[in-house]
This record gives C-alpha cells, structure tokens and sequence, in this order.
C-alpha cells in the first residue's frame, strides 16, 4: 500500500563564518560540516570546501525536507565549524550552531542572508555563521507504507 506524503526542498549557501580572534590564528585554514538530523538519525551531511580563515565558502547544498517531520520540529540544521589539524594532530571542532528546520519555515527566507551566533565547547559565544536560504513549494510524493 502506498501513501502521499509532502516534502519541500531546501536550497542553502553557507556564505562564512566570522569567529571570534582567539580561537583562529590567521594561519587557520577553516571548513563547515553541515548536517540535517532527527533526535536519533542523520539524513544528510556536505562539507564545504577548506579555506583560509576570513575567506568565504559561498558553498551550495540542497536538502529534500518532508513537510510533517519540519512541521513537528522533528529536523534540525547542525553545521560545525571546523580547523584543519597540522600533522599528526587531527581536525578540531571549534565551535557550531544548531537551527530549527521549523525556525527557517516560519522565517522569512530572504537572499541577504540570516546570521545565527555560533557556541563552543562550553556554550560561551564564538563569533556567527552566515547563510542564505529559500525553500520550494510544497511537493507530493508516493511513498510505499512502512511495515
């Protein structure tokens, strides 16, 4: 048996990322792992490509949205910041930012593009992430039922 389900797709540009001096050097080269996740599943993860700090990313993704999960603030938009490591030392986390898919719903979508505060590990401000947006018309779609 199959049923209509809606989904939306959810153009975005992460533009940059402005952090705050003491935790990026100039030196730093810099990247952003975008994920959209449910409290218990990842549906998508892009990187952006690395780039020195202060430079822009202006990079593209498209993300395929169903409309219930959004609605019930069920997905949420994570991107972490990340410095690449020298050497033997791995890549840290430096700081990231979680949005509500449901926030950017009842938003306004605009092409100027929103700016949300980035936190590090314990919370405290780090500097903000820039990024544009705009989402589809809704679609419908067949999907078999679940069993």
């Amino acid at each position: 048996m199959e049923y209509m389900t809606q989904y939306r797709t959810l153009d975005i540009t992460l533009i940059c990322s402005v952090l705050m001096p003491c935790n990026s050097k100039t030196g730093d080269y810099i990247y952003a792992v975008a994920s959209l996740s449910s409290s218990n599943r990842i549906f998508y993860k892009d990187r952006t490509p690395v780039k020195k700090y202060g430079l822009k990313w202006n990079h593209p993704m498209k993300l395929n949205i169903l409309e219930s999960s959004a609605q019930k603030n069920q997905l949420t938009l994570v991107v972490k910041i990340k410095s690449v490591g020298h050497g033997l030392r791995w890549d840290k986390k430096i700081a990231e930012v979680k949005i509500p898919i449901k926030e950017l719903l009842n938003g306004r979508a605009t092409k100027q593009g929103r700016i949300y505060n980035v936190l590090g590990r314990y919370d405290e401000y780090q500097g903000y992430l820039k990024f544009t947006y705009e989402f589809s018309q809704t679609r419908n779609a067949i999907q078999p039922q679940p069993v």
